[in-house]
């Protein structure tokens, strides 16, 4: 209960399609991971997006810093714009740089942060909605079992493959 679903989230109603498409073909794996991959298509186009962000803002990090410290030594011929700016604000064209290339890392930390926590709500979101229809194509192909074949297994265990195992996919 640390994570509820949004007010319009309803899985019986939003997985019905999917549902139906995964009943109506093959019950084959590769068929039900290409269902999924197409319903999901959005969340995995956010996730990816979130990733890419992160990934940016974490391996640029290192560059900036690095062209702050070499301004700040003295060792690095500040560009055209810098010495404009560093004439403007009263600073020496070094220092204009560096105070531009830190406030580009505030950014890339501000990204980096953001795109973490994102990355993080979009791939719970994608594991609730996976554990729900999960969760439905078990339940649903435990009510068309036969009456021999449902003798065999127990409703605990049928109910063990809907809740338990279902969610131990994710962890």
């Amino acid at each position: 209960a640390l994570i509820e679903a949004p007010a319009a989230f309803d899985p019986s109603s939003q997985f019905t399609a999917l549902r139906r498409a995964i009943a109506a073909t093959s019950s084959r794996p590769a068929f039900l991971l290409r269902a999924l991959l197409y319903n999901l298509r959005r969340e995995i186009a956010k996730t990816t997006c979130c990733a890419i962000l992160l990934l940016t803002s974490g391996l640029l990090t290192p560059l900036v810093l690095r062209r702050i410290l070499l301004a700040l030594e003295a060792k690095y011929v500040a560009p055209e714009w810098a010495e404009a700016l560093g004439a403007t604000i009263g600073l020496a064209p070094a220092n204009a740089f560096a105070l531009v290339c830190a406030l580009v890392l505030f950014l890339f930390a501000i990204t980096g942060t953001l795109s973490v926590h994102h990355l993080f709500y979009h791939q719970v979101g994608m594991s609730i909605k996976v554990q729900a229809v999960l969760r439905a194509l078990i339940y649903d192909k435990a009510l068309r079992l036969a009456r021999s074949e449902r003798a065999e297994a127990s409703s605990g265990a049928i109910l063990t493959l809907t809740g338990t195992d279902s969610g131990r996919i994710f962890s």
